[in-house]
């Protein structure tokens, strides 16, 4: 399966920080780069204004609840690679 150009070093960041944050998931399921970075997306994030790249990194997760921007079973990170923040969506 061909990536997209970008897409393996943020999964990687997106792997670490959960790890880190000692957050659970059972597997990844995909990592997509965001086209449009919304007011919304900016307020979860902490930005003022649009990073050079936002990312959408899901993974599945069978313990996460419902939430705003995903299923039950889903955890979603946001990430900007080119300050390596990485957050979870709500």
């Amino acid at each position: 399966m061909n990536r997209p150009r970008g897409e393996r070093p943020v999964t990687e960041r997106a792997i670490q920080f959960l790890r880190n944050q000692k957050r659970p998931f059972d597997r990844f399921m995909h990592a997509s780069r965001v086209e449009m970075v919304t007011p919304f997306l900016l307020g979860i994030i902490g930005e003022k204004n649009p990073p050079g790249e936002l990312w959408e990194v899901c993974f599945e997760a069978k313990n996460e609840p419902d939430g705003r921007l995903h299923g039950p079973g889903v955890l979603v990170l946001l990430v900007v690679p080119e300050s390596d923040k990485c957050v979870i969506a709500p």
